[in-house]
């Protein structure tokens, strides 16, 4: 069965923000490294670190997830039920996509000041 037209683009959103936010979760990685390296001691630019690194974890799982869906939907006869659940968790899944780049962003923007 092919994938229904809007799952194929929830999907391509999702892997266009999974790609973008963990390009930015690597570079927030970079900007708290040499910080953290000249002040080991602050919780904050501990805890900054460790969110980065969390959303990197995050985007692997987020990738592992997406395929798992394309592969089921593509090898199996599935119901209008089970397309619209599937869509529903995509659609979360991009919800909390979303979110993470969101407090990346800001938290870059923070450490850039």
């Amino acid at each position: 069965m092919s994938l229904p037209n809007s799952i194929q683009k929830l999907i391509q959103q999702i892997d266009h923000n999974l790609t973008q936010t963990e390009q930015r979760a690597y570079q927030g990685i970079n900007l708290v490294r040499p910080l953290l390296e000249q002040f080991p001691e602050n919780f904050i630019l501990m805890r900054h670190f460790a969110y980065f690194n969390n959303v990197v974890l995050f985007i692997g799982i987020a990738q592992n997830k997406t395929r798992s869906i394309v592969d089921i939907c593509t090898q199996e006869n599935l119901t209008t039920e089970e397309i619209q659940e599937i869509g529903k968790d995509l659609g979360e899944l991009l919800g909390r996509i979303l979110d993470a780049k969101i407090s990346i962003e800001n938290i870059i923007k923070i450490l850039e000041i």
